[in-house]
């Protein structure tokens, strides 16, 4: 396959063609891609990712429509860096229980985290938390998985967990070999139903409801 033939289905993709799933289209169409109407909150996304400097603008803006989307009733993050990414996601679902393990956030995000959402951070071991909170909400909502060597752990600990509601955002997919192979594999599990590489980023899904699917796309 030739590089401009690679190029236009990338490109065919990312404009939602080829998405048969009614469902799926509309989250291509209207969450992944940038919209064309702001939300009135993406002003304190944005200074979050200036302030952090570890997330764009524009991917904290896509974590921000996707957690607007999901309407999630609880939210754990891990590893989500200096606070970009958690704060674009608790902003989006202020009003439930937004739970950070592993890092702490920039200390201007943070005081945004705290006046705005229901964020709280916790420190210690990472996969006996999340196993520990997991185990007590039975189950979980929004799984945010930020750049870290221990994906593959803490996978292990959530897909038991999961429900079909549940969903799981993995960063740095494409980060080494090991990495995109694990990621190769762990679409391919039967428990995973419809799964999207957004090139850097992934998502999981659960719902039985739907057909097992998986979507590429060139979002960087």
């Amino acid at each position: 396959m030739s590089i401009v033939t690679r190029l236009v289905n990338r490109l065919r993709h990312n404009r939602g063609y080829g998405v048969q799933s009614p469902a799926a289209f509309h989250f291509v169409m209207h969450v992944l891609r940038e919209c064309r109407h702001p939300y009135y909150l993406y002003p304190l996304v944005n200074k979050a990712s200036r302030l952090s400097g570890d997330y764009t603008a524009k991917h904290c803006r896509r974590l921000f429509r996707i957690a607007n989307y999901l309407q999630p009733t609880d939210i754990i993050m891990l590893s989500a860096g200096k606070g970009a990414a958690a704060c674009a996601i608790a902003l989006a679902r202020n009003n439930v229980p937004c739970l950070s393990i592993g890092d702490n956030a920039n200390e201007e995000i943070a005081k945004i985290l705290y006046k705005r959402t229901l964020y709280k951070q916790l420190q210690g071991d990472t996969k006996q938390l999340l196993h520990k909170e997991i185990e007590g909400n039975k189950g979980f909502g929004l799984l945010y998985i930020g750049n870290t060597p221990q994906y593959e752990s803490f996978i292990e600990v959530a897909l038991p967990a999961a429900n079909k509601k549940s969903v799981i955002i993995v960063e740095g997919i494409r980060r080494d070999k090991k990495m995109k192979k694990w990621w190769q594999d762990i679409i391919a599990d039967k428990r995973i139903i419809v799964s999207f590489d957004l090139y850097n980023t992934g998502i999981l899904t659960f719902d039985t409801e739907y057909k097992k699917q998986h979507y590429t796309f060139l979002f960087k």
